[in-house]
């Protein structure tokens, strides 16, 4: 009876951690260029906060709450950048989902929890320009962070 309930606890987990991979399975990995925001939150812990480039808002100012697109392209040197906010889905290509919130344009790529000691290299790096991340992005435009980079 006791193997039965771990076999059962153990296809949970399993099956939970498979529905949060399944939608990054044919996802496309970009390298974006992180803009420096105050990574400290002495009540979280080490993270870093991350903002982007194609965080701010775009020329026609959307509402908050509204849902926005990112249609991404990369640079000479691979690395994406916006080149143009929707208010629905592109056609194709590189694309990422946001909603306005609070002024600027959300991805739920905002935060990176680090190693005790990491969250000043990050700032620092992010400070000189020299900061990246490693985002997948799947087919709907969700992305997930998956490292930071440093150059």
């Amino acid at each position: 009876m006791k193997w039965i309930a771990l076999a059962v606890q153990t296809l949970i987990l399993l099956m939970l951690l498979g529905l949060a991979t399944l939608p990054f399975l044919n996802a496309q990995s970009i390298l974006v260029k992180v803009v420096p925001l105050d990574p400290w939150d002495p009540y979280r812990g080490e993270y870093v906060r991350l903002s982007y480039p194609f965080s701010r808002l775009p020329d026609w100012n959307p509402q908050n709450g509204e849902t926005v697109y990112v249609r991404l392209q990369p640079d000479s040197k691979g690395i994406y950048q916006a080149a143009e906010f929707l208010n629905q889905p592109p056609e194709g290509g590189v694309y990422l989902k946001g909603r306005v919130q609070w002024g600027q344009i959300l991805y739920g790529i905002e935060s990176f929890y680090v190693q005790k000691g990491m969250a000043r290299r990050y700032e620092n790096a992010a400070a000189q320009g020299s900061l990246y991340a490693v985002l997948q992005v799947n087919s709907s435009g969700t992305p997930r962070l998956q490292r930071l980079r440093v150059d």
